[in-house]
């Protein structure tokens, strides 16, 4: 049984007055099947990342999560592109509230600093790092064009450390390469 509240957004163009859902694999794999038939889907990776890689894993005992988190990344970022990214950035949410009826938190962040974690590794530390990030919105820390800025995160957050006390663990982040690979399924429907 599936549980959704309704909701109001309002972000950017984007304007939703609806019922939203806590995420699923069907709607994850919804949102992979639009979104890989974009013309700049080759031109980045996306990266699932927080609460949700559990789920994808199975990694027990997991949490309810109302978002999908999402980290953009871009092989060559040395001339980031933020009318090129914030498109992405809001296309992908759009997708994601529109088409699935589902939130997604969704951030831009160079290839090498996905939540600062080094290839297979995951939050279940308490190591502190800080990130730098791109996302749309009203606020951060520097602003880089209408609706983009750069937010700096000190990782893990609260609510990382206090869920792995309890002992709830995180997957690492998958790729959506990986996941096609080994999780995803085209005939599920929301």
């Amino acid at each position: 049984m599936e549980f959704g509240v309704h909701k109001k957004y309002e972000i950017a163009y984007i304007k939703v007055d609806k019922k939203i859902y806590m995420p699923t694999l069907e709607r994850l794999n919804k949102w992979v099947s639009i979104i890989s038939k974009k013309y700049w889907y080759n031109k980045v990776e996306f990266y699932i990342t927080g609460s949700f890689t559990s789920q994808i894993m199975n990694i027990k005992p997991f949490w309810p999560t109302w978002d999908i988190d999402m980290v953009i990344t871009q092989e060559n970022d040395k001339e980031l592109d933020y009318e090129f990214i914030k498109e992405i950035l809001l296309e992908s949410v759009e997708v994601a509230l529109i088409d699935c009826d589902f939130w997604m938190d969704l951030s831009f962040q160079r290839k090498k600093d996905i939540w600062g974690l080094k290839p297979g590794e995951s939050l279940n530390t308490n190591k502190k790092h800080t990130i730098k990030a791109i996302k749309f919105g009203d606020k951060g820390n520097t602003k880089l064009i209408k609706d983009i800025w750069e937010i700096h995160r000190e990782f893990p957050l609260k609510k990382h450390t206090e869920r792995i006390k309890l002992g709830f663990r995180y997957g690492k982040p998958i790729s959506i390469t990986e996941y096609k690979e080994k999780y995803y399924t085209q005939n599920e429907s929301v």
